[in-house]
Order: structure tokens, then C-alpha cells, then sequence
């Protein structure tokens, strides 16, 4: 529990550094992390006060999913999906780039498809709440 803490932790550090040393151990295949472990990792990456960080962690996430889902296990891919999503509601780009990905998705890519469904939904619904508090 603690080496999870930790790693989560870790890749909450609001550095440029941080970020870069996260995504590159998320990405390795052979970083000698458990599942669970590199889980927690993702969850400590995206943070709306860090957006500034992760900006350019958005297009290689898009433009990977659909590999990740290919080559990765399922639950690795899950987590991947809705840890590492770009929840920033207040940024068009990011509906804009979830709704293109599902335009592309094939017939054989319903589990992703059905996760970025989820994602669309509740950007739309985080959207109508940010905008009710900016009125």
C-alpha cells in the first residue's frame, strides 16, 4: 500500500520532470511495475490545477488509446482510459478530440468505444456544471 502511495504521490509532483518521468515508466512495458502499481501511477498523472503539466500529454493520449487497447491487457487499458483521460471540461479541444477518436473506432473496438462514450457523457456534464458557475 505504501509503494502505491508513493507512486501515486510521485507522479503528482507538479514538475515538468515529473510528468515526462511518469508517462515514459507508464508507457514501459518492462518498467518492473505490477498492474495495481503502475495504476496508481496513472491516477496521480492528471489534476485540473496541473493542466499546464499534462498539455502536452493530451494529443499522444489520443493518438495512442487505440494502440494501448490493442497491445495492452484489458485492465491496463481501462485504467489507461480513465486515469490518464484529459478531464478538463473547460477545454473544447478535449471533447473535440473524444468525439473525433469515436468517430474513428471500428466494430471490433466496443469496450474502448463504450469507455470513451463514458468520457464523452461526462465531459458534456461537467461542461454544463463549469459553465453554470462561470454565469
Amino acid at each position: 500500500m505504501v509503494k502505491k502511495s508513493s507512486l501515486t504521490a510521485r507522479a503528482a509532483i507538479p514538475t515538468a520532470s515529473a510528468k515526462e518521468e511518469t508517462w515514459k515508466t507508464i508507457h514501459d512495458k518492462d518498467n518492473g511495475l505490477s498492474l495495481h502499481e503502475v495504476g496508481s501511477m496513472m491516477s496521480g498523472f492528471v489534476f485540473q490545477h496541473q493542466k499546464h503539466l499534462v498539455e502536452p500529454y493530451i494529443q499522444p493520449y489520443f493518438d495512442g488509446i487505440r494502440e494501448i487497447y490493442k497491445t495492452r491487457q484489458r485492465e491496463f487499458a481501462q485504467s489507461y482510459l480513465f486515469n490518464l483521460f484529459p478531464d478538463f471540461p473547460e477545454d473544447p479541444r478535449i471533447l473535440e478530440h473524444s468525439e473525433s477518436l469515436l468517430k474513428k473506432l471500428g466494430e471490433d473496438e466496443t469496450i474502448l468505444r463504450r469507455g470513451i462514450k463514458e468520457q464523452i457523457d461526462d465531459l458534456k456534464r461537467s461542461l454544463k456544471c463549469y459553465q453554470k458557475e462561470l454565469s
